[in-house]
């Protein structure tokens, strides 16, 4: 089972968020410090995924709706967030997002 590393610092701030797999069609409340990817997983989306730390780019998804804040320094090329895509692995929602997956 995957869990990330939580940086408390990072973190504290947050509140729980709804997170929509829209190809899916599931809904799940991520909980402050949780990933994208450990709520989808949780919820039993299937999403892929490799590293966890952000290195590979495995787990990259568009991001259509909702902010998303990413552990540094991660894969992600400036192109690619300008496309909406963001690392499930590393990501955490500051607002309410649907994930394209």
């Amino acid at each position: 089972e995957f869990t990330a590393a939580a940086d408390s610092a990072q973190t504290a701030a947050l509140k729980p968020q709804l997170a929509r797999f829209k190809t899916s069609g599931v809904e799940v409340e991520v909980v402050p410090g949780e990933t994208l990817l450990e709520a989808g997983l949780r919820a039993g989306v299937e999403l892929e995924y490799s590293c966890t730390v952000g290195g590979c780019g495995h787990c990259k998804q568009s991001v259509s709706v909702g902010e998303v804040q990413l552990d540094e320094p991660n894969c992600l090329t400036a192109e690619e967030r300008a496309q909406g895509f963001q690392l499930l692995c590393v990501g955490r929602p500051l607002s309410a997002v649907v994930v394209d997956a």
